[in-house]
């Protein structure tokens, strides 16, 4: 028996994830009316104004989710959220802890735990395209663990 942790996070999540997937996740939940109104008049038209040297300069601002607020997170884990509840195969584990992932598999083979992980990263990655995130490599790291031939000694 054969397992990988495999810790992996979207590319500056909180910074880049898109208005539009916290309303789509939002009309998909089951939150009351009255705070999906609220949400969504919070995330629609809005302007971010800046004083240059030229002058003032206004942009839309269709992304962005600030980590320290106090919406920030609860945005983030609304659209995390699905692909947590994705069905993912009973030898993938997945677990989240603010915009990192945590997949653990599990497989009788090398060969199996090469294609199960394979699989595994081909599923995360998918929900981030969903989503016009992309997966951080740098922030992608992995460890293999194997089931010992013989016990050590412990004295």
């Amino acid at each position: 028996m054969s397992w990988c942790s495999l810790l992996t996070s979207p590319l500056g999540a909180f910074d880049n994830l898109q208005h539009r997937a916290i309303l789509k996740s939002l009309d998909a939940s089951t939150y009351p009316i009255n705070i999906n109104r609220l949400f969504h008049s919070l995330l629609q038209n809005r302007k971010v104004t800046l004083l240059t040297p030229q002058g003032r300069a206004t942009k839309d601002q269709k992304q962005g989710c600030l980590q320290g607020s106090c919406t920030g997170p609860a945005l983030w884990n609304l659209v995390a959220n699905k692909i947590l509840n994705q069905v993912w195969p009973d030898n993938v584990h997945i677990q989240a802890f603010e915009d990192d992932f945590l997949l653990v598999i599990e497989a009788d083979s090398n060969k199996s735990l090469v294609e199960d992980t394979q699989s595994a990263i081909t599923q995360f990655s998918s929900w981030c395209s969903e989503n016009e995130l992309s997966v951080s490599t740098e922030k992608t790291n992995y460890i293999l663990f194997r089931k010992m031939v013989r016990s050590p000694k412990i004295t």
